[in-house]
């Protein structure tokens, strides 16, 4: 398998993104709308299997408190595909865009309960995340977001400034310095509780989420929703408190993967 990846920037090439958008995604936002976007600072990428598009991500003009940025909106990968890299080439060719462009970040929002996606963001691309956003986009009718409140962590990748050994750490090494008393505990009926977190009060901490949060809506959905809000909960907690989500620590065959939180400022 050969992925080029590229940017795109005819009206055609913008149809075939915006359906596998829609396909992924259950809705699109216009061809038009991303060839408008492409023309002003937009940045459309297309990855490729011959002449065949397996993916795609989108991103446009930013700002905020501290200056303009690339906000990547979404990205789409045929199923086929998935867990195939395709996803972290299209993040690097991002990367390699925006530092051409003059941006220093490039932001988006992921699922804080999607193991494989807390990996790549943090772990592999270098992203760290202070922010949590409860509910971010209300109802959603994909496979992935159906049933579930829509909480988000915001990442921030810093692409003038790799922190990607830094944050890359053998999978299952327990990193020197953190604290890992956040237990996992089952109610009577199964479902999910941490516990001992709020007594957490050292510089750095480890919060465990599901490895595969996906298996366990099939499973039950009252769990998945179980998880949602402690994981809401406790990285509220932390986030809060001046801590910043800085690595990710995934445990081979295990039930939980952890992430690593830095205190990075003091508590307001």
């Amino acid at each position: 398998m050969s992925i080029i990846v590229e940017i795109l920037s005819k009206i055609g090439q913008m149809k075939q993104a915006n359906q596998l958008i829609s396909n992924t995604w259950g809705t699109g936002v216009t061809a038009n709308l991303l060839m408008a976007q492409s023309q002003v600072g937009g940045l459309i990428i297309g990855a490729y299997d011959n002449e065949a598009m397996i993916g795609v991500s989108y991103g446009f003009i930013a700002s905020d408190e501290f200056g303009i940025f690339l906000y990547s909106h979404m990205l789409a990968v045929e199923p086929e595909y998935r867990n195939k890299k395709v996803g972290e080439l299209l993040k690097q060719r991002q990367a390699v865009e925006a530092k051409a462009r003059g941006y220093r970040y490039i932001k988006w929002t992921f699922d804080p309960l999607e193991s494989k996606n807390a990996y790549i963001n943090i772990s592999k691309l270098g992203a760290v995340c202070r922010v949590y956003k409860e509910n971010f986009y209300g109802e959603m009718d994909d496979d992935l977001n159906r049933g579930a409140p829509t909480d988000r962590l915001l990442a921030e990748w810093d692409v003038l400034h790799s922190r990607n050994e830094h944050a890359a750490s053998a999978d299952g090494a327990v990193q020197g310095g953190y604290s890992y008393p956040v237990k996992l505990a089952e109610t009577e009926n199964g479902s999910p509780i941490l516990v001992n977190w709020d007594a957490v009060e050292g510089n750095l901490v480890a919060i465990p989420i599901p490895a595969d949060i996906q298996e366990i809506k099939k499973q039950s959905m009252d769990q998945m929703l179980c998880w949602r809000r402690e994981i809401r909960a406790v990285l509220t907690h932390y986030l809060s408190r001046g801590y910043t989500v800085t690595g990710f620590d995934r445990v081979p065959g295990g039930a939980v993967h952890y992430y690593l939180l830095e205190r990075t400022k003091a508590s307001s």
